[in-house]
């Protein structure tokens, strides 16, 4: 019942007043509500399928992605047809679905996620919107080496889902899965991409280890990599850090924060020129 989550669904309902359609709204607080099925929902353009058990972190990403635009895309980020985006931890591939009806009919998005659970949605969102064709789906873990084999902690929320035993430990967990990883440069060779125009990550914890080894590795920098996008929580991971690597490798860095009762921030790095 909606009474379980009245703190997360005020902030929902607010959020969504004036982005989503009234519909919209509705269908997700019944889902909320009673859910028997999974929910279709229409944002803009797109059709977007929501798990029973994930309403509350599905209309959160959904807020996120469409209206607060926290990767600024359209403003700071821009992308087009023909562009390549890679989606670390693509979750149910609201933004890969996003993002691959903006580079159609020339352009590819390479979704990224681990849990088979999630995974399952990104195949379902891309087919309810025929974008099959331009979302690669790729079910590794990105880490710092090739061919580990590492546990992924799946949360309730799969938002949650983390590689950090010490991130949101009092939220329950559903799950742990064992999965394989791939290092970026590795993920890139794989998918034949020379250049990414968008490069996302949101992983819960493991954001600058993966963004220093692509340091390391010269693969980051903005004649390789246009423009980035990460998803920061302070509290586990150093965004001043990251924002030197991203500062040091030629990118003009923008930090959107999200007021102190949020642990999270993005940054956004574009070239200087």
């Amino acid at each position: 019942m909606v009474e379980q989550y009245s703190s997360s669904y005020q902030w929902l309902r607010e959020k969504s007043v004036g982005c989503l359609k009234g519909e919209t709204i509705d269908r997700l607080l019944r889902a909320l509500e009673v859910c028997e099925e999974d929910t279709e929902v229409v944002i803009g353009n797109l059709k977007l399928l929501v798990p029973c058990s994930q309403v509350l972190g599905a209309w959160a990403n959904i807020i996120h992605i469409f209206c607060l635009n926290d990767y600024e895309i359209g403003r700071r980020v821009s992308i087009g047809k023909g562009d390549t985006v890679v989606d670390i931890g693509a979750y149910l591939g609201f933004f890969a679905t996003y993002t691959a009806m903006l580079v159609k009919p020339s352009g590819r998005v390479i979704a990224v996620e681990p849990n088979h659970f999630a995974r399952e949605y990104i195949y379902r969102n891309a087919s309810l919107n025929s974008l099959e064709e331009f979302i690669e789906v790729d079910p590794r873990l990105l880490w710092i080496r090739d061919d580990d084999i590492k546990e992924l902690i799946v949360k309730e929320n799969w938002a949650q889902s983390t590689t950090k035993p010490t991130y949101a430990e009092e939220i329950p967990t559903y799950r742990v899965l064992t999965t394989r990883t791939t290092t970026l440069h590795t993920l890139l060779q794989s998918h034949k991409i020379a250049r990414i125009d968008l490069l996302k990550i949101d992983v819960e914890g493991s954001e600058e280890e993966i963004l220093e080894r692509a340091y390391t590795s010269n693969l980051l920098s903005p004649k390789k990599i246009r423009q980035v996008v990460i998803e920061v929580h302070p509290s586990i991971a150093d965004s001043s850090y990251i924002e030197t690597l991203l500062l040091e490798r030629g990118y003009r860095v923008y930090r959107k924060k999200f007021g102190e009762e949020w642990d999270q921030e993005v940054l956004i790095g574009t070239p200087c020129s």
